[in-house]
């Protein structure tokens, strides 16, 4: 992660305009068809964000080596968010940066997200919700990679207690705290 620990998550593409003028130098695309994603891509690159793409929640797109080369070749990203390993194995290998997206909902799912951990290997691990400071606390020991917080938050308080869990980041669709 950058400096700017802020992530701005982008489910409406009306967003992306106040995403390319915010401080946050991460943006994290939840939405989008492959026919506009190529223009979305090169609109935040621009302006200089780096662009991760959540490809289980993309349309017209299959989460597999060909559609990783396709985005590749056509939006340029600096990585992929997925919930899925082979997905997340056919990004590492076309050298983009991998984003693991865990959702916590009790002790059998951090044990999931630590054997899905081990079998893809990817570079950072989204856990949701990102508003509870136990669930980033367990993870962070657990998973032992950089675990960025998401889902749910919507207020500064939100950033503060999840920084102090041990969050190395924070993803938020609330244009209000990309600053």
């Amino acid at each position: 992660m950058r400096d700017n620990f802020i992530i701005a998550a982008i489910r409406d593409p009306a967003l992306i305009t106040a995403a390319c003028s915010s401080a946050a130098d991460r943006v994290f695309l939840l939405s989008g068809g492959i026919v506009e994603l190529p223009g979305y891509c090169r609109l935040l690159r621009q302006a200089g964000k780096q662009v991760f793409l959540h490809v289980d929640l993309l349309s017209g797109l299959k989460a597999d080596s060909s559609g990783i080369s396709f985005l590749c070749q056509h939006c340029q990203p600096s990585g992929v968010i997925s919930t899925k390993v082979p997905c997340l194995k056919a990004a590492k290998e076309a050298g983009l940066q991998t984003i693991l997206r865990c959702f916590i909902i009790d002790s059998s799912a951090l044990h999931t997200g630590a054997q899905l951990l081990k079998q893809c290997k990817p570079d950072y691990v989204e856990v949701l919700p990102g508003v509870s400071s136990k669930i980033i606390g367990l993870a962070v020991r657990q998973y032992r990679i950089p675990v960025i917080a998401g889902g749910l938050i919507d207020e500064a308080e939100d950033i503060k207690a999840a920084m102090t869990a041990g969050a190395a980041a924070v993803s938020t669709s609330q244009p209000g705290l990309w600053a």
